[in-house]
């Protein structure tokens, strides 16, 4: 028998390549890396959290100040602070009935909502230079010449991530830092 087998190796000594259970072993195991990988890989790419609630805010005062100069209204950003929640408040004003190629009319958008996740607190609201954390309601107004109030948030999530948010008065463009 053991020289069956020892011909049978020198028919295909020559030949390289793996065999089948080496294909699968190395298979089975990169199935398992990714597996293992994959949850992680996406973890670090999905935005959630402070960075999530970041980005809903330069949104939405991005949102406010196109609105308003597009518009030609005051638009606002109303906060609640109390109910952890903010949405874009646009303005409505009528534009001049110019022809029927030019559209005119009214302008309207819809408003948008964001929740502020319950990890988060909002350490600072500020508007005009008032702190306003701790009233029921705060407005943020943006106008149609691109300026706004002046306005700092700053955020503090339960693991300690700061993230301060401000309004440039002049163009009413957000600024992030973070401490």
């Amino acid at each position: 028998m053991f020289s069956a087998a020892k011909s049978a190796r020198l028919e295909f000594g020559n030949k390289k390549g793996f065999t089948l259970i080496e294909l699968m072993v190395a298979v089975s195991m990169m199935v398992l890396l990714f597996g293992i990988g994959i949850p992680a890989f996406v973890r670090a790419f999905s935005v959630q959290g402070i960075n999530k609630l970041v980005q809903d805010t330069i949104e939405a005062c991005s949102q406010a100040r196109a609105q308003a100069i597009v518009t030609g209204a005051t638009c606002q950003i109303v906060f609640r602070p109390q109910d952890k929640t903010f949405r874009v408040v646009p303005g409505v004003k009528t534009m001049p009935q110019d022809d029927e190629t030019t559209g005119g009319g009214s302008m309207n958008f819809p408003a948008k909502s964001f929740t502020i996740p319950q990890d988060i607190d909002i350490e600072i609201l500020g508007v005009n230079f008032k702190e306003m954390q701790d009233e029921e309601v705060a407005r943020v107004k943006f106008y149609s010449n691109s300026t706004s109030d002046e306005f700092t948030i700053v955020y503090r999530s339960s693991d300690n991530q700061v993230r301060v948010i401000s309004l440039e008065l002049v163009t009413a463009l957000p600024t992030v830092t973070t401490r």
